[in-house]
């Protein structure tokens, strides 16, 4: 099935909202984002920075994975993203 922007867009705000949910569970800031690409997740966060203790650590300004060939989330690179909070 292909999906419209419209569907995509819906899908990945789902997951950033998932992500921002475990923020609040960790006790964080409510603070998701989804990073995609050609249709596909290829990084997600959420804000970390109480559970790490660095005011730097809001899931669009984290790094993927070690190993990961995606890098920085950012449409820099040419992905897009999607940053939710409640």
């Amino acid at each position: 099935m292909i999906q419209t922007t419209a569907q995509q867009d819906e899908i990945v705000m789902a997951e950033a909202l998932g992500e921002a949910e475990a923020a609040v569970r960790d006790g964080e800031v409510p603070v998701g984002a989804i990073a995609w690409l050609d249709g596909k997740i290829v990084g997600r966060g959420r804000n970390r920075g109480i559970v790490l203790h660095d005011p730097t650590a809001h899931p669009s300004c984290r790094r993927a994975p070690p190993g990961s060939s995606t890098g920085l989330m950012t449409r820099k690179l040419g992905r897009s993203r999607a940053v939710s909070g409640f």
